[in-house]
């Protein structure tokens, strides 16, 4: 998908911030759904953050618009 949508010149460089970010979500989440629990005592806000988070994401993938065409090196 990282290649259908940016092309292939670019493709290590973009896959890789891809992983990451994928990466570091997967460190910072639950971090901060630790400190959330044990703040709060419940992990209420922690599932409100998440679905915050989930929202903006989901935004971002309706207002985010591919490169232009020849901009792209498929």
């Amino acid at each position: 998908m990282t290649a259908d949508y940016f092309g292939v010149k670019n493709l290590g460089t973009n896959y890789g911030l891809v992983f990451t970010a994928w990466g570091v979500g997967g460190v910072v989440g639950p971090l901060i759904g630790g400190i959330v629990r044990d703040t709060a005592g419940t992990y209420d806000m922690t599932y409100t953050i998440a679905a915050i988070a989930w929202g903006v994401g989901l935004a971002m993938s309706f207002f985010l618009k591919p490169p232009k065409v020849e901009d792209v090196d498929t």
